[in-house]
This record gives structure tokens, sequence and C-alpha cells, in this order.
């Protein structure tokens, strides 16, 4: 986990620089922004309808399997049927 400040952030970010990356990432489909190391996890946890910090306390795999389930169905819907 990355080193954090007596104030939780990470260092040399603030939570608006941390805003707009991410909103700037989300808008481009990750071409542009940077995505924080928390986002995929929180990303999981509301898949799965489960508290984040209830997550955090289980196997990576559930929060993989289910990055990979939402990366699926997000891929599916650009397929378009022959």
């Amino acid at each position: 986990m990355p080193a954090r400040s007596d104030d939780g952030h990470a260092p040399g970010r603030t939570d608006a620089s941390e805003l707009k990356e991410l909103r700037r990432y989300i808008a481009t489909k990750g071409l542009q922004g940077s995505m924080p190391d928390w986002y995929p996890s929180m990303q999981a946890a509301k898949y799965l309808n489960v508290p984040w910090w209830d997550l955090l306390e289980q196997s990576v795999w559930y929060r993989d399997k289910a990055l990979i389930a939402m990366s699926a169905e997000a891929e599916a819907q650009n397929i378009k049927p022959s």
C-alpha cells in the first residue's frame, strides 16, 4: 500500500487533484488521467454489492473475478451480432 500522510492522502496528492485525474481517466476510458490504486477495489465492491471495507478483508480472488466480469460485460456490449 502506498505511503500516506497524516491526513490519509498519498504524498503530493490532494482530493481535488485525485478527483480531477480520476474524472479524466473515466471520461477518456483510460487514455488520459490516472486511476488511484483504490478505485478497482471500490468498483468491484460496488459490482458485488458489498461494502468496500468488507471486500478489502477478503481474498483478492473475489475482487479480481468481479473486475473480470465487469470487463466482459462492458466489452460484450460493443460486440455486434453477425
